[in-house]
């Protein structure tokens, strides 16, 4: 349940192995003691993103709900923490796409400074599609980019944006989940575009990949939630798939025109059940510079209401590293 508070701009500082938390302070140069609150009137928000430009102005992109509509927007904030009016309507760029329910956005900025924005349109209720929408650097609408600068994308029943980054070659790619096809749960799905927003149908079929874990299709629901494109342009997706009502721990790699690279794991797939009956997702994707992947997310247990922190390390081909953690994996404990 997301709590009624205006969009905080804030950073989230992971430490990891080296206990030096103590080194760790507030900047009482940014914002009110280093704090910065955007009022704005609605009633929900949340934030997604944040990125920090080069000349050190900062772009958030979250969901603000009012009335029973939610919807993103990007905010750019100076270096200290003021809002930068230069920016789309007084500093905010409202995003056209809509939902009923907050839904979770991504922001990619562009090397020219243009920023894409990924998420969920529900045209109608339970009728959710992928959605990108560019915005030039200055918060305007980018015309020249898909109708008015959106692109809707149906991948069958309801559908959700999660993730997006562009390739060196400029294509755009874009995660979530879908509940059309195969199978009747929702599945890992997969969406690269041109620059121009039209859908590449050099990838997948016709641009679309869709991957289903589960064989149980009337429990299914997986999600792709995180990317990272490899140097040899193929691709690493993170997130969660559900069996026996519960959710696993789940990787895909895919090649680079979006056919399951079946060299990785269990013929293009790693999935761990981590908890039994515990729920497992994946929050985090990292490529190491020797190839290795780690991936970090969270357990939480039903029943005693405890959740953890996971880490897993995989080599090149899916199988667990040894040298990381116990046998691959780290888990933290966090009991309130």
């Amino acid at each position: 349940m997301m709590k009624n508070f205006t969009p905080c701009l804030f950073a989230c500082c992971f430490l990891f192995a080296v206990p030096v938390f103590s080194q760790v302070a507030i900047d009482g140069s940014f914002g009110n003691n280093g704090k910065v609150t955007t009022a704005y009137p609605i009633a929900e928000s949340e934030i997604y993103k944040v990125h920090t430009l080069a000349d050190g102005k900062i772009l958030t992109c979250s969901t603000w709900s009012q009335e029973g509509i939610s919807y993103p927007a990007v905010v750019r904030y100076l270096s200290n923490g003021l809002i930068d009016e230069a920016f789309g309507a007084n500093g905010i760029a409202r995003i056209s796409m809509t939902a009923e329910y907050p839904e979770p956005v991504d922001m990619f900025v562009q090397n020219d400074g243009k920023i894409l924005v990924a998420g969920t349109h529900e045209i109608v209720r339970n009728g959710g599609n992928f959605a990108i929408q560019r915005l030039n650097a200055d918060g305007s609408f980018d015309n020249s980019f898909g109708a008015n600068s959106v692109v809707i994308t149906n991948f069958g029943g309801y559908n959700g944006a999660r993730d997006i980054l562009v390739q060196p070659d400029q294509k755009i790619l874009v995660s979530g989940v879908s509940n059309g096809t195969p199978s009747s749960g929702e599945n890992y799905s997969i969406g690269r575009y041109n620059p121009d927003g039209s859908l590449d149908d050099t990838f997948g079929i016709n641009g679309k990949s869709i991957i289903d874990f589960s064989t149980d299709t009337s429990n299914a629901s997986e999600s792709a939630d995180k990317m990272k494109l490899q140097s040899d342009g193929k691709i690493m997706i993170a997130g969660y798939s559900k069996t026996a009502f519960h959710e696993n721990f789940s990787m895909i790699r895919l090649n680079a025109n979006g056919s399951l690279d079946t060299t990785f794991g269990n013929l293009g797939q790693f999935v761990l059940n981590y908890g039994g009956t515990e729920e497992d997702k994946f929050r985090s994707l990292a490529i190491t510079p020797d190839n290795k992947y780690i991936a970090a997310g969270s357990s939480y247990n039903q029943e005693s209401r405890h959740s953890k922190m996971v880490f897993i390390k995989l080599n090149a081909d899916g199988s667990y590293d040894t040298s990381f953690g116990t046998n691959g994996i780290l888990a933290i404990t966090n009991q309130q």
